[in-house]
């Protein structure tokens, strides 16, 4: 059967962060492939070198026989891509962000730079894959949201070390806290060991998801609500450090 696809020891590094790891597989021709792994495992990077977009740092692919990198035009037109995000956005820093924005919206140029210099807020994407890391780019802290399950601990964790491998400043906060206090415990020790301010604790309350359901933001929809308040008090927290 024809190989549509193949790699061979295919890595791919951001400074001593691996984040793929020499993988080898085949997928024939006809067959439908996928990959499996949380968020951070290298699913989009392994994708984003497959067609071109980032360049291995050791390794090979070939797709319908096509080395990626020598003969790329040869491959990339018999590819069809289907991306589930635009990747503008996560592309960009947060300053290019409100920049571009800016632009959409016929903003002159002077005003632009004047309402992104007073105040960046780029709402990253979860997990600690290649759009996290583009989020990253030209911030000066990370506001970490956890949730207190064991896999939010666990996610938890590995931002916290992206930021740290990236030399940028974190806060966390803990949000539903409530839901399981002892896992909150954890998290709020977890940070005080490694030197990370928990900034706000947010309680579990349905009125978030009614506030959703009309499409409006929580501190609007229920301005005197529990959550709204600890909102508030998470915002002025932060803008202790900024």
């Amino acid at each position: 059967m024809e190989i549509a696809i193949k790699t061979v020891n295919l890595t791919k590094n951001y400074g001593k962060l691996v984040a793929v790891d020499h993988i080898n597989f085949e997928v024939n021709k006809g067959e439908i492939f996928g990959f499996l792994g949380p968020n951070g495992a290298g699913k989009t990077t392994t994708t984003r070198m497959l067609i071109g977009i980032s360049k291995p740092t050791e390794g090979t692919a070939e797709v319908m026989g096509y080395d990626i990198q020598k003969q790329s035009v040869e491959a990339k037109e018999l590819m069809g891509i289907v991306p589930d995000i635009s990747n503008v956005y996560t592309d960009l820093s947060a300053w290019g962000n409100l920049t571009f924005t800016g632009r959409l919206y016929d903003i002159p140029k002077g005003e632009r730079k004047k309402r992104a210099a007073e105040l960046i807020i780029n709402d990253g994407p979860p997990g600690i894959g290649c759009p996290v890391i583009a989020s990253l780019g030209g911030v000066d802290m990370g506001l970490i949201v956890a949730e207190p399950t064991l896999s939010g601990i666990h996610d938890m964790e590995r931002a916290l070390g992206l930021l740290n491998h990236f030399k940028i400043s974190g806060l966390v906060c803990v949000n539903k806290f409530d839901i399981n206090e002892e896992n909150t415990e954890r998290i709020v020790n977890f940070c005080a060991s490694n030197g990370v301010e928990v900034v706000g604790k947010i309680p579990f309350d349905i009125v978030v998801t009614e506030a959703m359901v009309a499409g409006k933001p929580i501190v609007e929809y229920a301005p005197k609500s529990k959550v709204s308040q600890a909102i508030k008090e998470l915002w002025e927290r932060i803008l202790e450090h900024i």
